[in-house]
């Protein structure tokens, strides 16, 4: 009766043992599938760590780029509202420029022609009025920029000598320091540079510089003959 048993539990238990060995086998097979899930998500996770970093990197990184811009413009905006300064050195460059007729210099034989060719490189441009000495020997006119800011020159012979006379707005160009805009009419200042002397007189809103080789008191002569009346 046992040995019937026994033979009989045989099969069923090899069976048994079987299925037990296969889910053993299963429960591996799941643990590694879950290590692999892990892993997975772990590399999912640091993917999105990174782009989260690198966003917020390019976000700080944008909105740096757009101060410097909106700071950029707010400067150039000013800059361009702010009259500019005509320093001594310039005012010489001005001179040597015109009389050699470098740059933009344009020829001309008359004060008439100086102000019909300045119109049409500057519209608005003040005006220089013919001076009284009828010696003078017109040359060249010329539109400089100082800063970003118009001046406009006449080049031309004073008793053999050449002169230019420049003349700016004093809402867009400050004279050389030492000199005050908006003060009287017939405030006149007087310097020197590398030779060259210059006088300068602020009226009406326009002021003038003469400059040249000659004396400081011919050219204040000339600038007494120069009319810078508003337009």
């Amino acid at each position: 009766m046992n040995e019937s048993r026994n033979s009989q539990d045989g099969p069923t238990s090899d069976a048994i043992s079987r299925r037990l060995a296969k889910l053993r086998d299963a429960s591996v097979v799941t643990a590694a599938f879950d290590e692999r899930i892990q892993k997975a998500l772990e590399i999912e996770f640091q993917e999105r760590r990174r782009w989260s970093i690198g966003t917020r990197y390019r976000a700080v990184a944008a909105g740096i780029a757009l101060f410097l811009t909106v700071g950029a413009v707010l400067a150039a905006l000013t800059f361009s509202v702010q009259p500019a300064r005509a320093s001594e050195k310039r005012l010489l460059e001005i001179y040597r420029s015109s009389v050699a007729q470098h740059g933009d210099s344009m020829p001309v034989h008359s004060f008439e022609e100086a102000r019909a060719a300045l119109q049409k490189k500057w519209a608005g441009a003040p005006e220089i009025s013919e001076a009284d000495a009828k010696e003078l020997q017109v040359m060249a006119c010329c539109v400089h920029e100082v800063g970003r800011k118009q001046m406009a020159s006449v080049t031309f012979l004073l008793d053999g000598s050449p002169v230019t006379a420049a003349v700016a707005r004093t809402e867009d160009i400050k004279p050389p320091s030492g000199m005050k805009t908006g003060g009287s009419v017939g405030q006149r200042v007087t310097s020197s540079s590398e030779g060259i002397n210059m006088v300068m007189e602020e009226r009406h809103g326009v002021w003038t510089c003469i400059m040249g080789r000659l004396s400081s008191q011919r050219l204040g002569e000339l600038l007494d003959s120069l009319q810078n009346e508003p337009k």
